[in-house]
């Protein structure tokens, strides 16, 4: 289906008329268009058996904010200077090298 505007979960989506079915009439370019796929029923339901046998057993994570063993790494190369000089590969010239990583100087500068 395919509507002029995003609809929210809770909201009545209309969609523009297909004629015939998969044909859109009117569609004016520089325009944005929402596309809204529909799943069959059916396979919906064999694409849920699927994930739940592939999963089966294996053990997720927390949930949100859940970011395993990764660790603090230095900043500066992408665009933010580091705040802690034991992590920062550079501290003396932590602003500068996050400048040339395409930080915004006006953030972290006086």
């Amino acid at each position: 289906h395919l509507a002029d505007k995003e609809y929210k979960h809770t909201e009545e989506p209309q969609y523009i008329k297909e004629d015939p079915p998969g044909t859109f009439v009117g569609l004016m370019s520089d325009e944005t268009y929402w596309c809204y796929v529909q799943q069959d029923p059916e396979q919906e339901k064999k694409d849920q058996a699927a994930m739940k046998a592939k999963w089966a057993g294996v053990q997720v994570g927390g949930g949100l904010g859940d970011r395993g063993s990764e660790g603090e790494t230095c900043s500066c190369g992408w665009g933010a200077p580091c705040t802690n000089p034991m992590i920062c590969k550079d501290w003396d010239n932590r602003f500068a090298n996050a400048i040339k990583a395409g930080g915004n100087p006006i953030l972290f500068t006086g």
